[in-house]
């Protein structure tokens, strides 16, 4: 048992993250659950701390599938800042209330190349459907047949 420096509750140690000082393991001296609110309260209370957390995401992402901004620029343009798919309009950045809108890059999962500019929505939908035309095959058959 730990009593929690934030909370001041005692729990078992499983309740603590442990870690490593000097090869023996140690429960933290804050709970679980204290950690998960200090961080999303961090998270959250801060547009600055998001939009640097959505700038390294766009910056690993050009790394991963070796874009830069001029690549993504280029995409953008031709697509005419609209989804590939559904033809919304798409932004290269955003808020978090706009995050739906903000532009995702697509990519084949099996080669890696980058196939396009993608809203959140349809770029989700296709990794939900695996990449698999038949499924998305069976999808639009499913809804041709069915009567809302």
């Amino acid at each position: 048992m730990k009593v929690c420096k934030n909370c001041g509750e005692e729990k078992s140690l499983d309740d603590f993250y442990m870690r490593s000082d000097g090869g023996v393991k140690k429960p933290r001296s804050e709970c679980k659950k204290c950690t998960a609110v200090r961080v999303s309260n961090r998270y959250h209370s801060s547009e600055d701390v998001r939009t640097v957390h959505r700038n390294n995401s766009r910056k690993n992402a050009f790394k991963k599938y070796g874009l830069d901004e001029a690549d993504f620029d280029r995409m953008f343009d031709e697509q005419g800042g609209k989804c590939k798919i559904c033809g919304t309009e798409i932004q290269k950045v955003g808020s978090s209330s706009e995050i739906v809108k903000i532009a995702c890059i697509d990519h084949c999962h099996e080669t890696g190349k980058v196939r396009g500019l993608l809203c959140r929505p349809c770029n989700t939908g296709l990794g939900n459907f695996k990449d698999n035309p038949s499924y998305l095959l069976g999808a639009i058959k499913y809804l041709e047949g069915t009567k809302c």
